[in-house]
This record gives structure tokens, sequence and C-alpha cells, in this order.
């Protein structure tokens, strides 16, 4: 048998394998074929003999409860992380209200300053609404990375 033979023959024995495991033969076509595959290869018995006793020894196994300490540690770091969420939400909504008003002002400031030219007004206020939106662009860039990241949860 060739390789590519080799590796459909490992593929089909793989799902046999798991059909006889599970009791899931479709027809007793199949269930002659696993025998055949168990009687001519024996890497194949060997391999389907040890998953059945993975198997019943996975089924004896009893799973133990988390304790009751276990369990408000649990909650204790639900709450801290939900308690976090809400702080900074305000935190960052009081800081939005603040650098808005101060933005307000300071456009208002320059606006009503008459030592300044026109010109110079319009490019000063245009460069800080581009910067503005450059910041506002990274943070949702950053927000979006951070929120898909699927590696955030590691610890460092």
């Amino acid at each position: 048998m060739n390789a590519i033979q080799n590796k459909i023959s490992k593929e089909r024995f793989n799902i046999l394998c798991m059909k006889a495991l599970d009791n899931e033969f479709n027809s007793d076509n199949e269930i002659l074929e696993f025998q055949e595959y168990i009687k001519k290869i024996p890497e194949f018995k060997t391999e389907y003999e040890e998953l059945k006793r993975i198997k019943e020894l996975t089924k004896k196994m009893n799973l133990r409860s988390p304790s009751e300490d276990s369990w408000k540690a649990y909650r204790m770091k639900i709450m801290n992380r939900i308690e976090r969420s809400i702080a900074w939400i305000i935190f960052l909504a009081g800081c939005a209200i603040v650098l808005a008003f101060g933005g307000y002002k300071a456009i208002e400031v320059l606006l009503n300053n008459s030592q300044l030219d026109l010109i110079l007004k319009i490019g000063i206020i245009t460069a800080l609404s581009g910067g503005l939106f450059l910041l506002l662009s990274v943070i949702k860039e950053k927000y979006t990375l951070w929120k898909s990241d699927p590696y955030k949860e590691i610890e460092k």
C-alpha cells in the first residue's frame, strides 16, 4: 500500500473505531469492515483496545463537586469583574463629559479671541478635530483587537 492508501485506510479505521466504541454501526458491512481491519493490522487492534480501556475508565470516573469555598471565591471574582466594569464605565463617562465641556470652552475662547486671524482659528480647530478623530480611531481599533484576542485570558 502506498502512503495515500495508508492515510485513507487509517482515516477509515478511525471512523469505524469511533462507531465501534459508541456502538453506532450503520450496517453489517461496517461491522465486517471494522473486524477485517482488526484482524489484518495489529496496530489498529492495539489502538482499539487502548481506546476501549480509556472509555471504560472514564465511565467509572466521578467528578467531584466544587467546595462551597470554591463557589464563594468564584462568585467574588465575578462580582469584582462586574464592579470594575461598572466603575470603568462611570469613570470614562465622566472623563468624556469633562473633555467635551473643556473642548467646547476652548473652541469658544478661540473663536472669541479677536487677536487671531480667521484662517489660524480654522487651522487650529481642524488640527484639534483631526487629532480627536485619530485618537478615537486608535482607541476603537485597540478595543476591537482586545475584544477578539484569543489569548487575553492567558496570564503572562
